[in-house]
């Protein structure tokens, strides 16, 4: 692979280009901790750029289905991240408009004025400075108004949404909240399961994208209509909290990834390299150590899907970061 290669990693609002770590042997196994647009860029650079291609497999309502056909120079790709799942596809913002661009997600879609995110309802839960805190003051409001605003939504899994199932959709896979305890499920049997949850999410939103687009832009304008109030009513510097910045990219990055999405064919790309053999995906709330024993990296998702590797790929950063095991050094890209 040419060390030239790009990907282009998530910045706010702009996609900024780096080059791709060096150093990731055809045939490796390869964590990769992170997800979003990094993630589905670092493959592409891991994957079609090393020689292999991809091919129309069409299938049930699923006109955009592909296959993979490996060029044998790709890594054993194993991913993790937070969320553990891509962001959705992007969906039309309106009747006949096509999916929403990168930075539309700060734009108001709607005129009827908003329930509780008011300005009433934020200075009622100000101090006497008119600060407020964010997940004490601001997130039971943006709550309250989602589920407001989709209450009368076309499809039941719109109007059960609130912002943990937005922002975590397989939280249920963490241990003490899935229905299969992880002390009882085998590891071979927790790969299954998680690969099978993660599989449905994205293959049940590439349905829902084709059939479903009225549900969709509901949520979509929701949300956009929160983020709106959001960004006029709670500027940074309103918020107390000494993390505030970091709460309101949280926000800004749920945005991103429940509502602006990414084209649908690079969800079908992914799954293509899954069905490939290429990545294996080890679900959400990814956690990675290294085993003093082997001196190996150690990677395991909430749903106690495993895998051991020599080296990571780290796109949780500002940069992508390939680091080694047994005391290599790192190496930022």
């Amino acid at each position: 692979m040419s060390t030239t290669a790009m990907l282009c990693a998530l910045r706010p609002a702009v996609p900024v280009p780096v080059p791709v770590p060096r150093g990731i042997p055809a045939g490796a196994p390869l964590i990769v901790h992170g997800g979003g647009r990094p993630l589905l860029d670092a493959l592409d650079a891991l994957s079609a750029t090393r020689g292999g291609r991809f091919e129309p497999a069409p299938g049930p309502r699923r006109p955009g289905r592909l296959r993979y056909i490996a060029s044998g120079d790709e890594p054993r790709v194993r991913a993790g991240s937070r969320r553990g799942v891509p962001p959705r596809a992007a969906r039309p913002t309106a009747a006949g408009q096509g999916p929403a661009s990168a930075g539309a997600a700060h734009r108001s879609t709607g005129t009827a004025p908003l329930v509780h995110l008011a300005p009433a309802a934020l200075d009622a839960r100000a101090d006497a400075a008119g600060r407020l805190r964010f997940d004490r003051d601001v997130l039971p409001l943006v709550d309250a108004e989602l589920r407001e605003a989709l209450r009368s939504a076309p499809s039941a899994v719109v109007r059960g949404a609130d912002l943990r199932r937005l922002d975590e959709p397989l939280a249920w896979l963490a241990c003490g909240t899935s229905a299969f305890p992880r002390g009882l499920v085998p590891e071979r049997n927790a790969r299954c399961l998680t690969r099978e949850a993660i599989v449905r999410h994205i293959e049940d939103d590439l349905r829902g994208c084709a059939g479903d687009p009225a549900a969709a832009r509901v949520l979509g304008d929701a949300v956009r209509r929160i983020d709106a109030a959001l960004r006029a009513l709670v500027p940074v510097g309103r918020l107390v909290d000494t993390d505030a910045a970091t709460r309101l990219r949280w926000w800004r990055s749920l945005v991103a990834f429940a509502v602006d999405g990414v084209p649908a064919q690079r969800l079908e790309r992914l799954l293509a390299l899954e069905r490939a053999g290429i990545v294996v995906m080890l679900g959400p709330r990814l956690s990675v150590g290294t085993d003093p024993a082997t001196g190996m990296f150690v990677a395991e998702g909430a749903g106690g899907a495993r895998a051991e590797a020599e080296r990571v790929l780290d796109l949780t950063g500002a940069a992508p970061v390939l680091r080694r095991a047994q005391g290599s050094s790192a190496q930022a890209a």
